[in-house]
């Protein structure tokens, strides 16, 4: 049976606790930047003091578990689901108008709104998986072959890293980040095909811990930096970087995993 309860508890343990951990160590102390007890509330209008991701997963979490507990004594399942999406996308609205009144960064409106798209279409992937598989293998290279099209297109046309956060620009940077998805499952799905390597069967088992860790490896070498994808230079810097942090992040989280042992009930096993 659903429990709200241990639910909450359990996102708030997996999710808050690293993010103010993080937040008070690093930012506050390690970092020096602690002046006064005003600078613990700094965190409320720029989450990306800290590890911002952890604190945008866990409102949009709380925003699908209002949903589900709106909709969940509902019979039709269709009917179901449109409810759902109706409160769940009528939370961000809410959220938004929220962010537009206090402003835009508070409790990083803006970064949890891009995110909730994504958020989103995972819940319709891990809900309804059989019905999207069909519709690949269907059309599965008519998708890969517009993907990888826009995906190096707009790569080469589109300044990802300099352009505004003009509503445009963002729904463009949202089409390219699709795109780049589905070109990169297509070929780690022919890699696994091909090697049959194991690492790439479980690397989605382990995405947060990669999201994780690879922000520390980004900063840990100094490459010549491109605002464009299709060039030399872009091209060269995402060979690099996808090889190092790709090697570093499993590396490091086996060896985490393998020499810390969590109790039966851990909330984020």
């Amino acid at each position: 049976k659903f429990n709200i309860s241990k639910k909450i508890k359990k996102i708030s343990c997996g999710y808050l606790i690293p993010y103010f951990s993080y937040f008070v160590v690093f930012r506050l102390f390690f970092y020096c930047q602690f002046s006064d007890f005003s600078s613990l509330a700094k965190w409320i209008f720029n989450i990306s003091e800290s590890l911002w991701y952890l604190l945008a997963i866990w409102i949009l979490n709380i925003f699908s578990l209002i949903a589900y507990i709106l909709v969940k004594n509902k019979r039709n399942n269709t009917f179901k689901f449109v409810l759902f999406t109706l409160f769940y996308f009528g939370l961000n609205i809410v959220f938004l108008l929220i962010g537009i009144f206090v402003g835009i960064d508070f409790l990083g409106c803006k970064l949890v709104l891009y995110y909730s798209g994504f958020y989103f279409l995972g819940y319709l992937l891990h809900n309804y998986e059989n019905y999207f598989f069909r519709i690949y293998n269907k059309f599965g290279q008519i998708i890969v072959f517009i993907s990888v099209s826009v995906y190096f297109i707009l790569g080469y046309k589109f300044k990802v890293m300099a352009a505004p956060d003009y509503a445009l620009n963002i729904c463009i940077r949202f089409i390219l980040a699709i795109c780049g998805i589905i070109t990169f499952t297509y070929i780690v799905q022919i890699l696994y095909k091909n090697i049959k390597c194991t690492i790439l069967r479980k690397i989605g088992l382990f995405t947060l811990e990669i999201y994780y860790v690879h922000s520390f490896l980004l900063n840990s070498i100094e490459i010549n930096k491109s605002l464009h994808l299709m060039t030399i230079t872009g091209l060269k810097n995402t060979l690099i970087m996808s090889v190092y942090i790709g090697l570093f992040c499993f590396l490091i989280i086996n060896i985490v995993k393998n020499n810390c042992e969590y109790p039966s009930d851990d909330p984020i096993q």
